[in-house]
């Protein structure tokens, strides 16, 4: 009779460990994870983490956006300011033939290295250290008191060179001069 006993004891205690296995399952699920290890599930994520997340990033974006709107408008404002200045300080000066009307009287001032060329009327040189101009076209110097020929280009190789219009003329300038 012992066997009994002892057979029954075997399926009593499989049956209270079974119990415990089962029991300890749930409550497991039941709590939904706890800080060292949490469960989540994907709807969650879907519905509640995904929209937060894409609401922080737009709101990220939209500060980091205006912050670099706003340093741009500044590295325009600065850069208009300097390009400006930089008009301002070369009045008179072009990289490019600029087109300029002398009327009777008016004299015109090149800086060195400043081309000239007589479109129409009549100029002479009126002050310079010789040469005052260089007639690149004609292969000659062009002396205080000498007229500039149509179509002529004359280059100024010193500082101190002038020309002064007997009538109203049209002259080509490229580079620095000032008028007078």
């Amino acid at each position: 009779m012992m066997k009994r006993p002892d057979r029954i004891t075997a399926i009593f205690g499989a049956v209270v460990l079974a119990s415990v296995v089962v029991v300890s399952a749930f409550s497991v699920s039941a709590e939904g994870g706890d800080k060292k290890d949490p469960l989540i599930t994907l709807s969650y994520l879907t519905q509640v983490v995904t929209p937060q997340l894409e609401e922080m990033v737009d709101e990220q974006v939209e500060a980091n956006e205006e912050a670099l709107n706003e340093k741009l408008n500044d590295a325009i404002d600065d850069y208009v300011e300097q390009m400006e200045e930089a008009l301002a300080e070369s009045a008179g000066e072009s990289s490019s033939y600029t087109f300029v009307t002398l009327t009777a009287g008016q004299t015109l001032a090149p800086e060195a290295g400043s081309e000239l060329l007589l479109r129409s009327g009549s100029v002479n040189v009126s002050s310079g250290s010789s040469p005052v101009l260089i007639d690149a076209t004609a292969g000659s110097n062009l002396e205080v008191g000498g007229g500039m020929r149509t179509n002529h280009l004359y280059v100024a190789p010193l500082e101190g060179a002038a020309v002064v219009a007997s009538v109203d003329s049209v002259l080509m300038v490229r580079g620095a001069y000032t008028i007078v």
